[in-house]
Protein backbone atom coordinates (compact mmCIF):
# COMPACT_ATOMS: atom_id res chain seq x y z
CA UNK A 1 0.00 0.00 0.00
CA UNK A 2 1.22 3.08 -0.83
CA UNK A 3 0.74 6.77 0.61
CA UNK A 4 1.17 10.01 -0.95
CA UNK A 5 2.12 13.30 0.89
CA UNK A 6 1.39 16.48 -0.60
CA UNK A 7 2.52 19.42 1.08
CA UNK A 8 1.82 22.11 -1.14
CA UNK A 9 1.27 25.93 0.70
CA UNK A 10 2.89 27.76 3.16
CA UNK A 11 1.44 29.96 6.13
CA UNK A 12 3.99 31.69 8.09
CA UNK A 13 4.88 33.78 10.77
CA UNK A 14 8.58 35.35 11.44
CA UNK A 15 9.52 37.56 13.90
CA UNK A 16 9.03 40.88 12.97
CA UNK A 17 7.68 39.34 9.82
CA UNK A 18 3.76 38.80 9.20
CA UNK A 19 4.18 36.39 6.70
CA UNK A 20 7.29 34.18 4.09
CA UNK A 21 6.80 37.30 1.91
CA UNK A 22 7.47 39.81 4.13
CA UNK A 23 10.06 37.40 5.95
CA UNK A 24 12.33 36.88 2.43
CA UNK A 25 12.01 40.75 1.77
CA UNK A 26 13.12 41.54 5.25
CA UNK A 27 16.22 39.30 4.82
CA UNK A 28 17.49 40.45 1.52
CA UNK A 29 16.98 44.15 3.19
CA UNK A 30 19.19 43.41 6.23
CA UNK A 31 16.54 44.23 8.23
CA UNK A 32 17.52 43.13 11.83
CA UNK A 33 14.26 41.36 12.90
CA UNK A 34 15.22 40.58 16.87
CA UNK A 35 16.07 43.17 19.54
CA UNK A 36 17.82 43.62 22.67
CA UNK A 37 15.45 42.67 25.70
CA UNK A 38 15.71 42.43 29.65
CA UNK A 39 13.88 39.39 29.45
CA UNK A 40 17.26 37.14 30.56
CA UNK A 41 20.14 37.49 32.06
CA UNK A 42 22.70 37.76 29.98
CA UNK A 43 24.66 35.72 32.02
CA UNK A 44 22.23 33.06 30.89
CA UNK A 45 21.03 34.02 27.12
CA UNK A 46 22.30 36.19 24.70
CA UNK A 47 19.68 38.96 25.70
CA UNK A 48 17.89 39.02 22.52
CA UNK A 49 14.10 38.10 21.21
CA UNK A 50 12.07 38.09 18.24
CA UNK A 51 8.14 38.93 18.36
CA UNK A 52 5.93 38.20 15.76
CA UNK A 53 3.59 40.71 14.58
CA UNK A 54 0.12 40.60 16.44
CA UNK A 55 -3.11 40.26 14.34
CA UNK A 56 -6.34 40.04 15.55
CA UNK A 57 -7.95 36.34 16.33
CA UNK A 58 -11.55 35.89 15.24
CA UNK A 59 -12.18 32.81 17.46
CA UNK A 60 -16.09 32.56 15.66
CA UNK A 61 -14.61 32.00 12.30
CA UNK A 62 -12.90 28.70 13.44
CA UNK A 63 -16.11 27.66 15.88
CA UNK A 64 -14.46 28.87 19.06
CA UNK A 65 -16.36 30.31 21.37
CA UNK A 66 -15.18 34.10 22.44
CA UNK A 67 -14.25 32.40 26.59
CA UNK A 68 -12.21 29.77 24.73
CA UNK A 69 -10.27 31.97 22.22
CA UNK A 70 -9.59 34.33 25.36
CA UNK A 71 -7.63 31.31 27.06
CA UNK A 72 -6.33 29.84 24.06
CA UNK A 73 -2.38 29.88 24.18
CA UNK A 74 -1.67 32.08 21.33
CA UNK A 75 1.05 29.57 19.69
CA UNK A 76 -2.24 27.64 19.18
CA UNK A 77 -4.14 30.60 17.70
CA UNK A 78 -0.97 31.82 15.76
CA UNK A 79 -1.45 27.49 14.34
CA UNK A 80 -4.96 28.12 13.17
CA UNK A 81 -4.53 31.46 11.09
CA UNK A 82 -1.31 30.01 9.40
CA UNK A 83 -3.38 26.51 8.71
CA UNK A 84 -6.16 28.85 7.00
CA UNK A 85 -3.22 30.47 5.43
CA UNK A 86 -1.68 27.77 3.87
CA UNK A 87 -4.84 26.36 2.19
CA UNK A 88 -5.03 29.68 0.81
CA UNK A 89 -1.56 29.68 -0.31
CA UNK A 90 -2.06 26.51 -2.42
CA UNK A 91 -4.98 27.87 -4.41
CA UNK A 92 -7.74 26.03 -2.63
CA UNK A 93 -10.68 27.28 -1.21
CA UNK A 94 -10.81 25.40 2.27
CA UNK A 95 -14.62 24.04 1.24
CA UNK A 96 -13.00 22.62 -1.58
CA UNK A 97 -11.17 19.76 1.40
CA UNK A 98 -14.65 19.51 3.17
CA UNK A 99 -14.78 15.57 4.53
CA UNK A 100 -11.16 14.76 2.31
CA UNK A 101 -8.66 12.75 3.82
CA UNK A 102 -6.61 15.46 4.79
CA UNK A 103 -4.44 14.78 7.95
CA UNK A 104 -3.19 17.44 10.57
CA UNK A 105 0.40 16.79 12.37
CA UNK A 106 1.37 19.24 14.48
CA UNK A 107 4.39 19.48 17.15
CA UNK A 108 4.71 22.07 20.00
CA UNK A 109 6.27 22.26 23.11
CA UNK A 110 5.81 24.00 26.65
CA UNK A 111 5.78 27.73 26.18
CA UNK A 112 6.01 31.19 28.54
CA UNK A 113 2.39 31.79 28.16
CA UNK A 114 1.28 28.13 29.40
CA UNK A 115 3.98 28.89 32.50
CA UNK A 116 2.35 32.48 33.23
CA UNK A 117 -1.01 31.20 33.26
CA UNK A 118 -0.63 28.47 35.13
CA UNK A 119 1.31 29.96 37.85
CA UNK A 120 -0.78 33.20 38.39
CA UNK A 121 -4.22 34.02 39.79
CA UNK A 122 -5.44 34.57 36.06
CA UNK A 123 -6.27 30.63 35.87
CA UNK A 124 -9.40 31.29 38.06
CA UNK A 125 -10.56 34.20 35.49
CA UNK A 126 -11.02 31.81 32.55
CA UNK A 127 -13.09 29.65 34.30
CA UNK A 128 -12.05 26.23 33.52
CA UNK A 129 -11.45 27.15 29.74
CA UNK A 130 -7.84 27.78 30.37
CA UNK A 131 -7.65 23.73 30.12
CA UNK A 132 -9.03 23.56 26.56
CA UNK A 133 -7.20 26.60 25.64
CA UNK A 134 -3.76 25.17 26.47
CA UNK A 135 -4.26 21.83 25.53
CA UNK A 136 -2.03 21.18 22.68
CA UNK A 137 -3.36 17.55 21.91
CA UNK A 138 -6.46 19.54 20.79
CA UNK A 139 -4.80 21.97 18.23
CA UNK A 140 -4.63 19.05 15.43
CA UNK A 141 -8.37 17.56 16.30
CA UNK A 142 -10.03 21.32 16.43
CA UNK A 143 -8.23 21.72 13.13
CA UNK A 144 -9.65 18.64 11.76
CA UNK A 145 -13.16 19.58 13.14
CA UNK A 146 -13.36 23.04 11.65
CA UNK A 147 -11.60 22.23 8.12
CA UNK A 148 -14.24 19.04 8.61
CA UNK A 149 -10.85 16.64 7.32
CA UNK A 150 -11.07 13.36 7.87
CA UNK A 151 -7.41 11.84 7.86
CA UNK A 152 -4.88 11.04 10.46
CA UNK A 153 -4.07 13.53 13.45
CA UNK A 154 -1.38 13.70 15.44
CA UNK A 155 -0.19 15.77 18.36
CA UNK A 156 4.00 15.27 19.23
CA UNK A 157 6.18 16.69 21.73
CA UNK A 158 9.42 18.77 19.99
CA UNK A 159 12.52 17.67 21.27
CA UNK A 160 15.08 19.88 20.70
CA UNK A 161 18.37 18.54 20.82
CA UNK A 162 21.80 20.15 21.18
Amino acid sequence: MSSEVVISGIGSAFSGSGNVQDFGRDLLNNKHLVQRTKRWREDLFTPVSGTVPSEHFDGQFFGINSKLANSTDPTSILCYMRSYEAVLDAGLHPSTLRGSNTGVFACSGINEYEQKIMHSDAIEQHEGYIIMGLSRTMLPNRLSYYFNWNGKRSQERCKILI
